[in-house]
């Protein structure tokens, strides 16, 4: 029997201690993150990667270490946190009091292998509430895809890592644009 790999998310980088979007000062916001949904495709922990939009193919022998849902949400948690821009970045539900409530999809979280190239897509949905009224306050959807360096599952799942990341960036800066108004 074949072994069995498994694989998660890269550390990002230590943050600079300045927050996203044009150098705001830390809002005075308190920020909940629900544990982000995922397309049915995702909720498992194999690997997926196709060659077409139409097909998708599971490697039953490399794993994510958790599934993708809970990768994503931890590792947006652990990025908004390190960035210093919101008062406290936590899991929600908790017992913690919070001023809005960061949801989320994942719409892709894959190896996309195009000819001799191997890419890693993310793709995700987020939606921010505000916590007292459940009242929408901004939504986007961010999709980021990065060439592999190697065509190795290792260096695929550093290129997600990598398009995750981006993905969060944008994600901060908008957070940062939005609230801080």
């Amino acid at each position: 029997m074949p072994q069995t790999f498994y694989y998660t998310l890269a550390e990002a980088p230590a943050a600079t201690g300045e927050p996203a979007g044009n150098h705001h000062d830390q809002l005075a916001v308190a920020l909940g993150v629900e544990r982000f949904a995922a397309a049915a495709i995702y909720e498992e922990d194999r690997l997926i990667y196709r060659e077409s939009p139409f097909e998708v193919k599971y490697d039953h022998y490399r794993r994510w270490a958790a599934r993708p849902a809970q990768l994503v949400t931890d590792e947006i948690i652990n990025q908004l946190a390190a960035r210093g821009l919101f008062r406290t970045v936590t899991s929600y539900p908790t017992a913690v009091p919070v001023d809005c409530i960061l949801r989320g999809r994942i719409l892709a979280f894959e190896e996309w292998d195009r000819g001799e190239q191997w890419f890693g897509r993310v793709a995700i949905s987020v939606q921010l509430y505000q916590a007292s009224s459940q009242k929408l306050l901004w939504s986007g959807t961010l999709s980021r895809e990065t060439p592999a360096q190697k065509r190795l599952p290792a260096a695929v799942a550093q290129a997600i890592s990598t398009s995750l990341r981006e993905c969060v960036d944008e994600l901060a800066a908008a957070l940062a644009q939005e609230l801080g108004q």
